[in-house]
């Protein structure tokens, strides 16, 4: 399993969190590091300048549907995955799935 990270040997600041960027159906994973009040779109940006990859700003990000949500603040057994809009603000989220693309 891969794991990489946007600034690996600085810590978040106050004002930031990390979300873990999977490929749906690999092992593979990307560490990216984000404002906290950050939107879908901007998680997008990050990533795509982390890797080196402007195609990754059209990606679909999925999220779990059993993780906490803004609205939602817990987990449930609600099974599958539902589609991030790009003007989504993260919230809770954490982990993010990538749809279709090759993130390495």
């Amino acid at each position: 399993q891969m794991a990489m990270e946007a600034r690996p040997g600085s810590a978040p600041a106050a004002s930031e969190l990390v979300v873990a960027v999977r490929r749906l159906g690999e092992g593979s994973r990307i560490d990216v590091r984000v404002p906290k009040d950050c939107k879908v779109f901007e998680l997008k940006t990050a990533l795509a300048e982390y890797v080196g990859r402007p195609e990754l700003l059209s990606v679909k990000l999925l999220r779990k549907n059993s993780e906490p949500t803004k609205f939602r603040p817990h987990h449930t057994d609600d099974p599958g995955f539902s589609s991030l809009q790009d003007g989504d603000d993260l919230g809770p989220i954490r982990t993010v799935f990538v749809l279709k693309a090759d993130t390495e």
